[in-house]
């Protein structure tokens, strides 16, 4: 599995997770293994927008008392009560603020590929080739 992974620029221990994963019957079989990769996917994207509606009204409660996602995940974890993590707590926060600085009427997938932000002034040094932040804009 060395010479496998070397000649793809991966480590052995990649091939070899790849391998044992997806070996169903017999040799491994790169037709079944995309199959299993996809079904994995979509099962666990199905998962991810399954959020306990108790774990997600403990973690509004919670940040509105200024509680971190780290120590809301921490808590429910520790407690025993239905779990999210610190990234599907920030995932949400920003899904929100996204949300509420779309255009008015725009639809749920429009307002979560909004780039929030403004485009920095930059000022460019032709004899460095370097892009610096023009003066006020740090």
């Amino acid at each position: 599995m060395g010479s496998i992974g070397a000649k793809l620029g991966r480590p052995s221990s990649t091939i070899s997770r790849e391998l044992n994963r997806n070996r169903v019957v017999g040799s491994y079989q790169p037709q079944v293994a995309g199959l299993l990769a996809t079904a994995r996917s979509q099962r666990s994207a199905a998962n991810a927008r399954r959020v306990p509606t108790a774990a997600w009204d403990f973690a509004v409660e919670k940040l509105a008392q200024t509680w971190s996602p780290q120590q809301i995940a921490g808590h429910q974890r520790a407690e025993q009560l239905p779990q999210l993590s610190h990234e599907t707590i920030y995932q949400r926060i920003y899904q929100d603020k996204r949300r509420r600085n779309a255009p008015p009427g725009a639809t749920d997938s429009q307002a979560t590929t909004q780039t929030a932000g403004r485009v920095r002034a930059t000022r460019h040094h032709p004899q460095s080739g370097i892009n610096r932040p023009a003066a006020g804009h740090r």
